[in-house]
Formats: structure tokens, C-alpha cells, sequence
């Protein structure tokens, strides 16, 4: 498909689903008129409640029978339960007439599970026992079809559990069991139907007595001769405490709870049409919004708004032609910069005499810009790196900044060139030698030390950044900072004996020497114990022979042995006056 036939598919999936209709089934539309036209808040409203209506209801909320075939089966009762001679106990009589001829309750259970059960139920609608049963009630033969109605209604409930039985069958325990669930939600019903139709002639007076019976099976008798206005409205508040009333509205609530649960699938349905739609106009937009010939890349986008696979499966295949197409000239374009890229970079190469090779061109085309790499030859050329390997592993490892950098301090006298020939590993910003030494740098800096003296002493550069601090510090807090000059060997910040050296000083008080000449804490403090040594035998070193005392090799006293020959030096922290 064409990104043009894409729109259009999706325009015609769209415009169908937008004529689509989702209409309520029959089922929910005999809900909706029943659950809106009555309500037992109010027991006025009994008196429009219709029995056969309520007992379809009640059927259709509690089993999955056909909806159209039961209103059709409960349609062919209705002469028979809307007699006005027929009153709750009559409706009762009737219904019981009828399950116990067809042997399904009471004494008669265990007869069920030896009987054949379509037999005996085809033997029960002999006209002859259903008159005799109608006139049992003071009934008209008249209602022989209505009353043969309510067994074929119970043969049809249940027909989905005998069906595949024959007339031969036996019951199993099981079947049986589950015929009696079944006819006791019938039997519910029905008694339900006589419920509404004695609560509505207490309603609304009807002048012959009026039979209530509650859930003990008390029965309650009302003589109804002629009710006043004031009385009936007594009579409805005391109905609605009775038990049969309580009835009435259990029910209604399983009957609503199942209609809602019908409107909410009806309404799912009907959402999810609509978002359907919606997701075809936003893939429309999105599709409408591509623009050619490019490259599509927001194509997960558009993938989210689809709601069938077919379609999606084609607008990646679209998509995929597309980019392929588009990818390939890409591909030719950058062969083409490419090419002439590399005919760039090798003339910048070949300038300062480094091979064009393959793997010199990858490394600096893939690190710098020919611009970049220009200035970075020079700056390391400046450095005193001219070895092809040593500038291949500086141009591979480092970067135009670290690079700039460097030649910067080198420019100021920092560092010197030689010290790059020994540690290429600096022009690495990732390296620990290129973060030490920064950071020393900085340590000299903050603390007043020109950084022009590391000239003479690179190897500081390499110190842990936290000794050099704490070196310093010693020194500032004895006052020395200020005797390092610049030709000074401060080589001694390096030295974990430093403290050590300077307490030894001080307590031979030699201060004001090393003040005049800081190379003097070269000297490791073993040396500078020596002339405590002296000095407790009363026999001090002249300050002009201090240098050459503390440089000679040979002491009569070994170095091993050389702290129990003097006493304990304290730690001194103010410098001597002396």
C-alpha cells in the first residue's frame, strides 16, 4: 500500500464503524421499560406492576434462558394469572397442582429418580388432571391452555439439562439435583407473581379477603369489605413492613443488579466502538502528518493509535519500503561526504608527516573535526611528542580540551615537556594521573604557591592529592610557606615523615636554617636526629656546617639504634624565636 491507500483503508474502517448501530437486544429493552416503570421505594407503584411481567423479569435475572421463547411461553399464562378471581392462594394452589402432577416436590422426590423424567412430564399435560386441578380452584376449564402453558414453561427450563436423555432414561442423582435448583427459581417466581398481585389488591382494596403468608409460613387473612381513603393509607404502610412485601423488593434488586449489568456490556461495547474510531482519526492525522520523502521515524506513534493488525502490519511494511528506500541514499550521500572527509583528514596527516592509513584516519575521524585536529598536532607537537606510536595512543585516548589543557601548563612553566615522554597516560581526562595532577595544581594555587615551582619538582604532580594537602598545611601552620622559592627542591612535600622531620628541626632549633633554606627538610628525619644527637653530647653542629653534616652518610651511632640515644621530641606546633 501507498502511504495515500493507508488513509484510505483507514477512512473506510472508520466511516463503517461510525454507521454502525448498537442497538439494545429485546431482553434489555423489556429491562429497561420494567426496571424504570416500577419501583418498590414507593408502594403506590405496586399497583401498576404487572405479575407476568414480573415473573419474566425475575426468570430472565436469574437463568440464561431464551429471552424471546420464555416471554413467548410466559405470554400463554397470562389469561390464567390475570383473572380477577384469581387470588394468591388460588395462583399457589394452581402452580402446586401442577409440580406435584409432575411428580418433581415434595413426598413424590424420590419417585423422580426412577421415573422417566420426559414421560412422566408428557403424561402430566393430560387435559383431564389439569381441569380437574382447575376445578379444584373454582376455575373455568376455560383457562386448560394456560394452565398446560405452566408445564410446557417447565419442561422448557428445562430442556438444556434433559436434552440427550430418552424416554427410557433414567434420573441420576445429579440431573435430579439439578432439575430441583431449576424449579425452585420457577417456583420463586411464581410464588413471587401471586406476592405482587395480593400486596396490590391490599393496595387497592378489591372487597373479598386478601391471604398474605410470611417466611414461617404464618398465614395472614385481610376481610376486606370497603377501605377508605384513610385506611388504605394505613394499610400501605403496614404492607410495606410485611414479609411478602420484603419479597417484592429482594427481588427487585437481583432484577435491577441484572439489568445494569446489561447496560454496562451494552455500554462497553458502544466505548469501545468509540475509542476504535478515535484510534482511526488519530492514525489518519498522524499518517497526514508524514511528510515525503524522508525518512519516517515517529512511526511507533502512529502504530499506538491502530486498532487492527492487518492494518498495522501494512503500515510497517510502508514504513519499512520507505526507509529502505530513503536509507540507501542516505547510505550513498554519507559513501560520498565520506570519501571526501577522509581526502581531507589524510592531507592533515600527511602535513605533519603521520601516515594516512586506515586506522590512523578511523581513530582522529571519529574523535575530531579537521579543524580540531589541526591545532591538536601542533599543541602536541609543541609537547615534544613527535613518536608516530606515542602520538597515535595521545590522538586515541585524549581529547581537544585535555590536550589545550595541557599545553597551556606546559606554555606557563608548569609542567615540563620530559614529563610527557614518561606518562602519555595523562592525556587521558579519565586517568588518575591527569585527575592528580590538576588537582595538586589547584592545591598550590589555593594555597598561595606559585605553581611555576612544580617546574623543577614534576614528581609532585604524581603525589596523592590528599598528603600534598596535608604537607601543605604543615608547612603553613609553621610559617615555611613563604621560605619556598623557585629554585627551591620542595621534593620533600612527598614524604610521609615530613611532620616528623619538621618537629625534629624545630627541637634543635634549627628554625631560622631552614627558614633561610627549606632544601634542608630534604633530609629524612633519621639525619635530623643525628644533630640531637650532637647536641646531647654538648657537641652542637655549627649552623655553617649544618648542610654538610646532615649530608654525610657516616654517623658513629647506627641508624637502628639512633632514637635511644635521645630524649622523646614532643610535637612542636609554633615556630622556634630562636
Amino acid at each position: 500500500m501507498t502511504l495515500q491507500e493507508l488513509i484510505n483503508e483507514a477512512n473506510y474502517r472508520l466511516s463503517l464503524l461510525e454507521k454502525s448501530t448498537i442497538e439494545p437486544d429485546a431482553e434489555l429493552l423489556f429491562l429497561r421499560e420494567f426496571d424504570n416503570a416500577s419501583s418498590v421505594a414507593n408502594i403506590e407503584t405496586i399497583s401498576e406492576i404487572d405479575e407476568c411481567d414480573i415473573f419474566l423479569a425475575y426468570l430472565t435475572a436469574k437463568t440464561n434462558f431464551q429471552f424471546e421463547t420464555l416471554r413467548e411461553r410466559i405470554e400463554n399464562i397470562r389469561p390464567l394469572v390475570n383473572d380477577p378471581n384469581m387470588t394468591q392462594e388460588k395462583l399457589r394452589n394452581v402452580f402446586c397442582g401442577m409440580i406435584s402432577n409432575c411428580n418433581f416436590t415434595g413426598p413424590t422426590e424420590q419417585a423422580i429418580k426412577t421415573n422417566k423424567i420426559v414421560r412422566k412430564i408428557k403424561e402430566s399435560i393430560q387435559d383431564k388432571k389439569i381441569i380437574e386441578i382447575l376445578k379444584n380452584n373454582n376455575l373455568s376449564e376455560k383457562y386448560l391452555s394456560s394452565a398446560k402453558s405452566i408445564i410446557e414453561l417447565i419442561l422448557f427450563i428445562n430442556s438444556d439439562i434433559i436434552k440427550g436423555y430418552s424416554f427410557d432414561d433414567e434420573v441420576p442423582d445429579e440431573l435430579s439435583d439439578r432439575l430441583k435448583q431449576r424449579l425452585d427459581i420457577f417456583a420463586d417466581a411464581f410464588i413471587l407473581m401471586g406476592i405482587v398481585k395480593s400486596t396490590r389488591e391490599i393496595c387497592n382494596g378489591t372487597n373479598h379477603n386478601i391471604t398474605l403468608v410470611d417466611d414461617n409460613d404464618n398465614v395472614t387473612t385481610i376481610y376486606d369489605e370497603s377501605i377508605s381513603k384513610k385506611d388504605k393509607k394505613y394499610i400501605h404502610k403496614q404492607v410495606s413492613k410485611l414479609p411478602d412485601y420484603k419479597v417484592i423488593a429482594t427481588s427487585y434488586k437481583i432484577i435491577s443488579k441484572y439489568h445494569q449489568e446489561k447496560e454496562s456490556k451494552l455500554n462497553k461495547i458502544i466505548k469501545g466502538r468509540n475509542k476504535k474510531a478515535q484510534q482511526y482519526r488519530n492514525f489518519i492525522t498522524s499518517l497526514e502528518k508524514i511528510s515525503l520523502p524522508s525518512e519516517i521515524t515517529s512511526y511507533q506513534t502512529s502504530l499506538e493509535f491502530l486498532p487492527d493488525e492487518d492494518l498495522k502490519l501494512e503500515f510497517l511494511r510502508y514504513v519499512y519500503e520507505n526507509n529502505l528506500k530513503e536509507g540507501t541514499k542516505l547510505q550513498e550521500e554519507y559513501h560520498k561526504t565520506f570519501s571526501k572527509e577522509r581526502e581531507t583528514y589524510a592531507r592533515v596527516l600527511s602535513k605533519h608527516s603521520l601516515p594516512n592509513s586506515e586506522e590512523f584516519l578511523d581513530c582522529v575521524i571519529s574523535r575530531y573535526t579537521e579543524e580540531e585536529l589541526k591545532t591538536i598536532l601542533e599543541d602536541i607537537g609543541k609537547l615534544g611528542i613527535t613518536d608516530i606510536d606515542s602520538i597515535y595512543q595521545v590522538l586515541s585516548t585524549s581529547t581537544s580540551k585535555t590536550i589545550s589543557t595541557l599545553c597551556s601548563l606546559t606554555k606557563k612553566e608548569i609542567i615540563p615537556k620530559d614529563f610527557y615522554k614518561t606518562h602519555l597516560s595523562i592525556f587521558s581526562s579519565e586517568s588518575s594521573i591527569y585527575k592528580t595532577a590538576l588537582t595538586n595544581i589547584n592545591s598550590f594555587t589555593d594555597s598561595g604557591i606559585n605553581p611555576k615551582y612544580l617546574f623543577l619538582n614534576p614528581s609532585i604532580l604524581l603525589t596523592d592529592s590528599t598528603s600534598l594537602k596535608r604537607s601543605i598545611e604543615l608547612l603553613k601552620d609553621e610559617n615555611l610557606l613563604g621560605s619556598i622559592k623557585k629554585d627551591s627542591d620542595i621534593s620533600f612535600l612527598t614524604s610521609s615523615d615530613l611532620e616528623e622531620r619538621v618537629n625534629t628541626m624545630m627541637f634543635a632549633n634549627c628554625y631560622g636554617l631552614v627558614s633561610d633554606n627549606i632544601d634542608l627538610l630534604n633530609y629524612s628525619s633519621t639525619r635530623w636526629k643525628r644533630v640531637v644527637v650532637m647536641q646531647t653530647i654538648d657537641m652542637p653542629v655549627a649552623k655553617e656546617d649544618l648542610s654538610a653534616f646532615l649530608d654525610r652518610d657516616d654517623f658513629f651511632i647506627p641508624d637502628s639504634k639512633i632514637d635511644s640515644y635521645i630524649p622523646a621530641i614532643p610535637k612542636i606546633t609554633k615556630p622556634s624565636t630562636k
